[in-house]
C-alpha cells in the first residue's frame, strides 16, 4: 500500500515538478494521490516553523506516514556545524513525528573536499542520530549511481544497489520553440561487472581467514559467526547468524554459492570448493592439515 507523503521541497521546486511529471509518465501513473508538496523554505527549528507545517498538515485529509526535509540546510536556522543546532534541529523534527506517527526522511549534502564527500556534511551529531543513513554517489567511470547503506541501527547493512538518470518525455509538454521536454527519472539497474567481482573477491577471501580456523574444506556456521563478530564484519551474533542465514546472490554467503565457491552440506556446515578462485589457498592449507 502507498504511504501518505508530505514533501518539503526548500529548493529547486521547478526542477521537483518536472521529475514528478516524468516519474508519473515512465511509470503509467496518472495521479499521485495522497503526495502533497510544500514550495517554501523555511525555519522548522523554531515554534513559528513547526506551526507553519502543522497548520499545513492540518489542512489535508490525512496525515503523513513519511516527512521528506529536502534539503536540510533550507529548513534549518542553525548552524549545520554545531551538535547544539543539530539536536535542536532534529528535536524539532522529532516533535512532528511523534505528533504524527510518520518517518522523517532528510536530504543533506556531502562536502566539498575529496575526503568529506564520502560522509554528511555538517556535525557528527547527524549520523548519530539516524536510524539509517545512506549515501547516493555518482561513478562517472562505472557510469551508476551507487546507493550504499552506511548506517543501519538496528541490523546488517545491506549490499549497494544501483541505478541509471533516464531521460524521459513528458506527455503534452512542449517548449516555446515547440520542442519535447523531457524529466529526469531514477531507475534501478544492475550491479557493474567490476563491483560484481569486487565483492565476490572480498567473499572470498573473508571464507578463507575463517576455513583457516576450521577443518579442512568445511565451515561450521558458528566459527564463521564468532569469526564476523570478532573482526567487526557484524555488530553482535544475531546479526551475523541472521547475514550467514541469508542466501541471495548479492549477500556474501549466496554469492558463494552461486560461484560455485561453496557448497552446502546442512544448516550448519558448508563445503569448500576446489575452485579458480580458491585453488591456491587450498593447495596451501592441504599442507597444514
Amino acid at each position: 500500500e502507498a504511504a501518505n507523503v508530505v514533501y518539503l521541497c526548500g529548493e529547486g521546486l521547478s526542477g521537483v515538478k518536472m521529475r514528478i511529471k516524468a516519474w508519473s509518465a515512465y511509470h503509467n501513473v496518472d495521479k499521485l494521490g495522497r503526495f502533497a508538496v510544500y514550495p517554501l523554505p523555511l525555519d522548522l527549528d523554531t515554534e513559528g516553523g513547526i506551526q507553519e507545517i502543522r497548520e499545513q498538515i492540518g489542512s489535508l485529509p490525512w496525515n503523513p506516514d513519511i516527512l521528506v526535509v529536502d534539503t536540510v540546510n533550507r529548513y534549518m536556522s542553525g548552524d549545520e556545524n554545531s551538535a547544539q543546532d543539530t539536536r535542536t534541529f532534529l528535536n524539532a523534527v522529532d516533535r512532528l513525528r511523534n505528533e504524527y506517527h510518520c518517518t522523517g526522511l532528510y536530504i543533506h549534502h556531502t562536502g566539498n573536499d575529496e575526503n568529506a564527500q564520502k560522509r554528511a556534511r555538517g556535525s557528527s551529531a547527524w549520523k548519530g542520530a539516524l536510524d539509517f543513513e545512506f549515501s547516493v554517489i555518482h561513478d562517472d567511470n562505472l557510469g551508476v549511481r551507487r546507493i550504499s547503506q552506511t548506517k543501519m541501527k538496528d541490523t546488517e547493512l545491506n549490499e549497494p544497489v544501483y541505478g541509471i538518470i533516464q531521460g524521459v518525455d513528458i506527455p503534452g509538454l512542449f517548449d516555446e520553440d515547440g520542442e519535447q521536454m523531457t524529466g529526469a527519472v531514477f531507475d534501478f539497474c544492475d550491479a557493474p561487472a567490476s563491483e560484481v567481482d569486487k565483492a565476490l573477491g572480498e567473499a572470498v577471501n573473508d571464507m578463507l581467514m575463517v576455513l583457516s580456523e576450521c577443518e579442512y574444506r568445511t565451515i561450521k556456521r558458528d566459527v564463521w559467526k564468532e569469526w564476523r563478530v570478532v573482526h567487526g564484519k557484524a555488530k553482535d551474533s544475531r546479526n551475523a547468524t541472521k547475514l550467514l542465514s541469508d542466501e541471495r546472490p548479492n549477500r556474501p554467503v549466496g554469492r558463494l554459492i552461486q560461484a560455485g565457491v561453496l557448497t552446502k552440506v546442512d544448516d550448519d556446515t558448508w563445503k569448500v570448493e576446489d575452485t579458480p578462485l580458491t585453488h591456491v589457498q587450498l593447495g596451501f592449507m592441504g599442507r597444514l592439515f
